[in-house]
């Protein structure tokens, strides 16, 4: 879950310009955990959110490009879903806005 989180904030920092708000958070509820990693910066256009966990799938317009791999999101998905747990991008959320939900054991 480490590279996970990494990966997220990582990515939060690394892709949005100067000024921008990141941020993390934790919500314990009875069953599960939600953590979230959001950004206030410019998102991730539709058609790179239907695909954005998959390897080798890089930003758009929206976020300079740096040379990356494209594979930091499917690892986060990776790590995730090897927990059990689930992954997804907020489609209501303005800039980016990553939920993982995890069970408690």
């Amino acid at each position: 879950m480490h590279r996970a989180l990494s990966n997220l904030l990582t990515n939060a920092l690394k892709y949005n310009k100067e000024g921008a708000h990141v941020w993390l958070e934790l919500e314990a509820c009875d069953e599960d955990i939600l953590l979230t990693v959001g950004d206030d910066g410019p998102g991730i256009s539709d058609p790179v959110r239907e695909t954005v966990f998959e390897p080798f799938v890089r930003g758009d317009q929206a976020r300079r490009s740096d040379g990356g791999s494209g594979l930091g999101l499917a690892i986060a998905r990776s790590s995730v879903e090897r927990h059990a747990g689930q992954i997804w991008l907020d489609p209501e959320a303005e800039g980016t806005v990553v939920h993982i939900r995890l069970t408690k054991t």
